[in-house]
């Protein structure tokens, strides 16, 4: 995320006053839900700046804020788009705790920030090897 926060930066004529634009979503529709996310998108290169992983029983959920969504000619919404990578991730037929969810959108986030092989380069960082089929010519 610090790349991206760069990049937004040095795409505002190095202003680190930048736009963004704030989603929320929740592991499920309603009132019910017990999890859910918040997520920073620069509204210059659409990647994902800053999160936050949400639970009721946290004291950051009482306050409620508008949340602005801008579409800048994409056909989806950056913010849309990412919170279907996070529950691609997190299955919302059952419960997981605070923990599998910052996981879960931590993966997000690389993902949809660098792509896929992204992950790769966490895998190495945490001394896991490649496999031969795993991509490393799009290294």
């Amino acid at each position: 995320m610090n790349a991206a926060v760069h990049e937004a930066v040095i795409a505002n004529d190095n202003n680190s006053n930048i736009a963004v634009a704030v989603d929320g979503t929740w592991h499920k529709i309603g009132y019910s839900s017990l999890n859910g996310v918040v997520c920073a998108t620069s509204v210059e290169n659409g990647k994902v700046i800053d999160f936050e992983a949400l639970t009721k029983y946290c004291s950051s959920c009482k306050e409620k804020d508008l949340l602005k969504k801008c579409l800048h000619g994409r056909t989806q919404n950056p913010n849309e788009s990412f919170n279907k990578c996070i529950w691609e991730r997190i299955p919302k037929t059952v419960f997981v705790g605070i923990e599998t969810l910052k996981f879960g959108v931590m993966d997000a986030v690389i993902c949809f920030n660098d792509g896929y092989v992204s992950r790769i380069k966490v895998f190495e960082a945490l001394g896991i090897k490649s496999g031969y089929n795993t991509g490393v010519p799009y290294l």
